[in-house]
Parts: C-alpha cells; sequence; structure tokens
C-alpha cells in the first residue's frame, strides 16, 4: 500500500480474514519507536524471508515496517522454516533452544 497522507484505511475486500477490517498505514505504524511483529505458520515463511531480504513494501507489507529504534520479529519454527540462515544473525535473534 502506498498511503502516505490517512492514518487509517477501510479495507473492504481482503482475501485473509476479516474481510472487512480498518488498517493503519505504514507512516503511522512506522511512527512507533518499536514495533513487534508476531508470524506463525508455514504460509508467513514467505513473507517472513522476503521482508528479511529487503523485499518491497508493496510486494510484502512487513518489509516496510521500521520502527524508530527498533523492530523485532517474534516468530515460530514453522514461519522461520525456509529462512536462509545468512539472512539472520546470530547475534540478533534467541530462540527456545537457548534456554
Amino acid at each position: 500500500m502506498n498511503e502516505t497522507e490517512r492514518v487509517v484505511v477501510a479495507e473492504t475486500n481482503s482475501p485473509k480474514p476479516p474481510p472487512e477490517r480498518l488498517t493503519l498505514t505504514l507512516p503511522v505504524i512506522n511512527s512507533s519507536e518499536r514495533i513487534w511483529l508476531v508470524l506463525a505458520g508455514a504460509d508467513k515463511a514467505g513473507a517472513l524471508g522476503l521482508a528479511l531480504a529487503g523485499a518491497s513494501a508493496n510486494d510484502v507489507p512487513a518489509a516496510g515496517v521500521l520502527g524508530r529504534r527498533r523492530t523485532v520479529f517474534f516468530v515460530d519454527q514453522e514461519a522461520a522454516g525456509e529462512v536462509p540462515e545468512t539472512l539472520i544473525a546470530p547475534s540478533n535473534y534467541w530462540t527456545a533452544d537457548d534456554e
């Protein structure tokens, strides 16, 4: 989405539930100091990998999310399953295996 003027937009025919909803625009989301994204399931693996690889926000909305101080992705094993390790610096992540 290329919206830069509005704070919120109405989605009236989303392919994912719910089909009708309100969505914050990227400028509003990115005005936050810290942003946490939660991605779960194998169906999110592609989006996660593309976002970490620097895809366009027009192609992968999560790629356009950038907190002013920090952006954190919380992902389960299925969502991370297809992400090449070269996209994840070991000093930047934690897993349950670390405990």
